[in-house]
């Protein structure tokens, strides 16, 4: 019965896909920006993907596994947008939002110069970030405990020294922007008051969100029960809480987080600006 489901899913899928594509072919509709959120697993993407898509100038549902190679890669984007939140129209002048969290799916990272696109760049410190990474790949993917640390480990810093890369590419304080988790959480208001100068947005973020069709689905984004809330918990509980990690995972994960912030902080727009 799973066989014929699945099979079911794609051909309704390759439909869908086929009328989005012939559809924006005919009336040459383009988003009036494509939004990267550019992040590591466990930063809090998805919790700001949440917000962001909220307003009503925004469309997105987390992380779309799309891979850039070309600009025809976001049409892509919408495309897949639509089919996860059940959307049968196409919102030709919606803001495009994507959670890109890994490497392999900006594997033509000059594409972030190619207006309309801007850039936001999430992190969170490492102290919560790698012990949740951690957690996310032990008790969710299974990985062995005993080699995971490492693994999470290099994940953060190779992503963190990614995205300083990204900001070089970038370049522009008009179109990249750069915050930590624990402004979002802390200094909430301040940040969406930026975020909305940023981006252009006619109205307010707001802390209450809504939930979508893709909201706590595995390969969405974050799966636990914080993300149902539908509203910013100041003092949520990490995933990663209860794990010990070694000293030396830790000193390096701050140090890397350190010269990450620093950087992106000379190329990007921030809170304090």
């Amino acid at each position: 019965m799973d066989i014929f489901t699945n099979l079911a899913k794609k051909i309704l899928k390759s439909i869908v896909y086929s009328y989005y594509s012939a559809h924006l072919k005919l009336t040459n509709q383009k988003p009036r920006k494509i939004v990267f959120l550019l992040a590591h697993w466990r930063s809090g993407s998805s919790l700001m993907t949440h917000i962001l898509s909220s307003n009503s100038e925004v469309i997105g549902f987390g992380e779309s596994k799309t891979v850039y190679h070309s600009k025809n890669d976001f049409d892509s984007l919408s495309k897949e947008i639509h089919w996860n939140l059940r959307k049968g129209k196409i919102f030709g002048s919606q803001m495009l939002i994507d959670s890109v969290l890994m490497n392999h799916l900006l594997p033509n990272p000059d594409l972030l110069k190619t207006k309309p696109l801007y850039a936001i760049f999430l992190v969170r410190e490492p102290n919560k970030a790698i012990p949740s990474i951690f957690n996310m790949g032990v008790s969710h993917w299974n990985c062995d405990p005993n080699r995971y640390e490492k693994e999470a480990l290099k994940y953060y810093l190779d992503r963190l020294s990614s995205l300083e890369k990204y900001a070089k590419i970038i370049n522009s304080k008009s179109h990249g922007f750069f915050l930590t988790y624990e402004q979002l959480v802390s200094q909430t208001e301040l940040v969406f008051e930026k975020l909305q100068n940023f981006l252009e947005l006619k109205s307010p973020l707001s802390e209450n969100y809504q939930l979508t069709p893709a909201t706590g689905k595995s390969g969405k984004g974050d799966w636990t029960d914080n993300i149902k809330s539908s509203r910013i918990i100041k003092n949520a509980r990490s995933s990663g809480s209860g794990i010990n990690l070694s000293q030396e995972t830790l000193d390096r994960g701050r140090e890397g987080f350190k010269h990450c912030c620093n950087l992106l902080s000379q190329y990007c727009r921030t809170v304090d600006d």
